[in-house]
């Protein structure tokens, strides 16, 4: 597969290869841990560290084991909606009509999927309710 041979490249390669792109890319690098300990044991560790910490399950409708468990915390970005008002990382911004059409410019980056895994990185998070106003 293709994704194995990002594997074996050294970090300066890495960026050489994203940097002859031309454009912004996240650069996928996978590693496959053996599990000794459950999902949500890995997860109460790692919030006592991140305020912004999160754990997402995947599993597919009838399984009844999670395919991915995302864990991740120390965000680069939070974007939030709140009372109309949109902010990015504290910071907040202007929002004319839709938010979402804000947020999909912001969040806007490309990546070679070829040979990946179905969820092989990229970004999380979540809509609350109240975004069907929107």
């Amino acid at each position: 597969m293709r994704w194995r041979f990002l594997l074996m490249l050294d970090i300066d390669e890495v960026y050489r290869k994203a940097g002859a792109l031309g454009y912004p890319c996240a650069v996928p690098m996978i590693k496959v841990l053996k599990a000794e300990k459950k999902p949500t044991e890995v997860y109460a560790e790692l919030r006592k560290h991140s305020e912004n910490s999160f754990l997402f399950e995947s599993a597919v409708f009838g399984e009844k084991i999670a395919r991915y468990s995302i864990l991740g915390s120390s965000p680069e970005k939070i974007i939030s909606l709140k009372h109309g008002k949109m902010s990015i990382n504290g910071e907040e911004i202007e929002v004319e009509g839709n938010p979402l059409l804000l947020l999909k410019k912001e969040i806007a980056f490309k990546m070679d999927k070829a040979g990946l895994p179905k969820f092989s990185g990229g970004l999380v998070g979540f809509f609350s309710y109240d975004y069907v106003r929107y």
